[in-house]
């Protein structure tokens, strides 16, 4: 499974790597249901994702949503590639990539 949450310091890092799908959209939502009720900030690393599907983009931008709510920050770290494919897709400040 391309995906791990990892507790560093006050920050929770979900790491995913490869074609991330559906697949393994539930280690994804299970993790970001913590978050979502815990008090840590959020960092998204995708450095080595290939690319990332709409079901896992969907819990992305519902996490940021859902932190950012209350008062906490989402980073997200992604390739190139993937944030290009979110730019042309529209969804660049629904992630924070225009930050």
């Amino acid at each position: 499974m391309p995906a791990e949450w990892l507790a560093e310091g006050g920050t929770l890092c979900l790491r995913l790597w490869g074609a991330v799908d559906v697949f393994d959209a539930s280690i994804v939502v299970a993790g970001a249901r913590e978050a979502a009720i815990g008090g840590a900030d959020v960092t998204v690393s995708l450095e080595a994702a290939e690319s990332v599907d709409t079901s896992v983009t969907q819990v992305l931008i519902a996490l940021r949503r859902a932190l950012g709510a209350g008062g906490r920050s989402f980073r997200l770290e992604a390739p190139p590639a993937v944030a290009a494919a979110w730019r042309r897709a529209g969804l660049s400040s629904e992630l924070g990539l225009d930050c």
